[in-house]
């Protein structure tokens, strides 16, 4: 049986993905670079503040959503350039967020 925090991981890793997925939706419709990038530091802030000694592995699983949606569903962005940079800017982003967000939460 999980425990509480064991349960919460496992809905923060459920989250984590879900704002992958949202992060290259934002990235496949092609607007510009800023929304991607707010969404990624958003994302990635909000994981990190909900766990902060365990956000860098929630980070890694949205930076793993990213580059692996990025890879499958390549040919499906209007503006393949433009994408590409939301997408690999948007993988910093996220880790920094996430580590910011999660220092600031420990220190509190």
């Amino acid at each position: 049986m999980l425990s509480k925090k064991g349960r919460f991981f496992i809905l923060h890793v459920f989250l984590a993905f879900l704002a992958g997925v949202l992060v290259l939706l934002v990235a496949r419709q092609g607007y510009g670079i800023h929304v991607p990038y707010l969404a990624a530091v958003l994302s990635g802030a909000g994981l990190g503040w909900l766990q902060p000694r365990k956000g860098w592995l929630l980070t890694i699983v949205q930076v793993a959503v990213l580059l692996v949606g990025y890879a499958l569903f390549m040919d499906q962005f209007v503006r393949k350039d433009l994408a590409a940079f939301s997408v690999f800017g948007s993988v910093g982003l996220v880790l920094v967020g996430g580590l910011l967000s999660g220092v600031l939460k420990r220190n509190l």
